[in-house]
């Protein structure tokens, strides 16, 4: 069985997310967001290919499994950085309890 990639993993989580997702790799984004009142960052991690992109990346490690990560230097230092397979598995994991909830009621 072939070796999931941070691709494969961006899908399933726009999938988890109903399809809405925004993505970005470069430092002219224009989202409309505050990004200084985002909890969590994704990045991308750095053994992947995309990673190599642009020489300017910051690199560290993602706070829940601790792999190396890279991101832009234009995101804020406050969001929690977190690779794609984590944000996968938190999704997950707020859709279950989701589901708990609604079972409950």
């Amino acid at each position: 069985m072939k070796a999931k990639t941070d691709s494969d993993y961006l899908r399933e989580y726009a999938r988890l997310l109903g399809g809405k997702l925004t993505v970005g790799f470069s430092d002219d984004l224009d989202l409309d967001l505050d990004l200084t009142e985002i909890e969590y960052a994704i990045c991308i991690r750095a053994s992947e290919e995309i990673a190599k992109s642009f020489t300017n990346n910051i690199a560290g490690q993602c706070a829940d499994c601790g792999v190396d990560i890279v991101w832009r230097p234009c995101m804020p230092d406050g969001p929690v950085k977190i690779c794609i397979r984590c944000a996968v598995a938190r999704q997950r994991r707020v859709l279950m309890k989701a589901d708990l909830e609604r079972q409950r009621n």
